[in-house]
């Protein structure tokens, strides 16, 4: 069970970042390509930087603990 909670987890993340690349690309900018490239790679920065250290822990004793 905790195996299919860590992979809907990650189908969560990966929808977050489909979701992210899709609106840069949408909006009537001049280049939308580039927002498209980057709202994805500033949300992954800022998963990096903010929300994997909450969750880390939390995911490494799930993993660990099977």
């Amino acid at each position: 069970m905790k195996a299919a909670n860590l992979g809907v987890l990650f189908l969560i993340e990966l929808g977050a970042l489909a979701g992210a690349a899709y609106w840069g690309f949408t909006r009537d900018v001049g280049a939308p390509w580039l927002l498209g490239l980057a709202a994805p790679a500033v949300l992954v920065a800022l998963w990096a930087l903010f929300g994997v250290v909450c969750v880390l822990s939390k995911t490494l004793a799930a993993v660990w603990s099977q």
